[in-house]
């Protein structure tokens, strides 16, 4: 067999191989606590109950994807597995990246009730050369009904939370921290900065161009004691996230006081908050491979 023949099989085995490669196992959780799960018990009043799981069948089978919830990595499901959590009731979004992107899927829920979601793959044939291999390219999410959702659930194994294994995680907004969004005294500044950090119009955020006025910096400082007294309340646990946890607040909070002091514009500010963000999460995606 000659040398150009060779070259397409040999980068055909390649390709094969890269995709196995990235089919790592996910960390499952114990039987106990999968079976708990599976109860499908109502969640406590104050918060909704997730249900995001991934039943891929031939599309898909040997690849392992991310969940985004809010822009923060919730871990990456394989098929036949599902991830468990509570969340804060209100809006939220699921995506398959930190970012906003075309697949992402925004949803609201409600206190005491659970939801659920599938991760659906969609096949695509790319052309590599001479090679034409078929894999999965695309990934969204759907809403799914009880009945649904529950069957299939119980057809999949629980995958442990990369941020968290007790089934809440730091996108479970608490109560204190949700509220900002309605506070009445933040509502002069409430339309230019996401006061609890649900950016769900960070585009408008972004391209806000005036500076805060001497009122709206009082606002802008009374926001900034409001938010660090929910943390005091609500602190991370002490686990290997906790420094990080409390590095990231802290530089958020040294910007909200940048702001406050009007040395930046409302746009400035969204950008700056959002590269403490995403600088976190790659930290905190380093700090799960340790």
């Amino acid at each position: 067999m000659s040398s150009k023949t060779l070259r397409p099989a040999i980068l055909l085995l390649l390709i094969s191989l890269s995709l196995f490669a990235g089919c790592r196992h996910v960390a499952m959780v114990s039987q106990v606590e999968d079976a708990n799960s599976k109860q499908f018990n109502p969640p406590p009043r104050n918060v909704a109950g997730i249900y995001i799981y991934r039943d891929s069948g031939w599309a898909g089978k040997t690849q392992v994807k991310e969940v985004w919830l809010d822009g923060q990595l919730l871990g990456s499901l394989a098929s036949e597995t599902y991830f468990y959590l509570e969340v804060a009731p209100g809006a939220h979004t699921l995506s398959t990246q930190a970012t906003a992107d075309q697949n992402e899927l925004r949803f609201n829920v409600g206190g005491g009730r659970s939801y659920y979601f599938s991760q659906v793959l969609s096949r695509k044939v790319p052309v590599v050369g001479a090679v034409v291999s078929p894999f999965v390219s695309a990934v969204t999410f759907e809403a799914a009904g009880e009945q649904e959702g529950q069957a299939t659930v119980l057809r999949c194994r629980q995958a442990v939370l990369k941020l968290g294994t007790t089934g809440a995680v730091a996108t479970t907004q608490p109560d204190c921290v949700s509220a900002l969004d309605a506070d009445p005294e933040l509502q002069a500044i409430s339309w230019k900065v996401a006061l609890s950090g649900n950016e769900d119009n960070l585009s408008t955020l972004l391209a806000i161009n005036e500076r805060p006025t001497p009122s709206e910096q009082k606002v802008i400082a009374k926001w900034g004691s409001k938010r660090e007294r929910c943390f005091k309340a609500n602190p991370p646990s002490r686990d290997a996230f906790y420094q990080l946890s409390v590095d990231t607040f802290n530089l958020g909070q040294q910007l909200i006081q940048d702001l406050s002091k009007g040395g930046m514009t409302y746009g400035q500010f969204t950008a700056k908050r959002r590269d403490i963000k995403q600088a976190s999460l790659a930290k905190a995606k380093l700090l799960q491979t340790k």
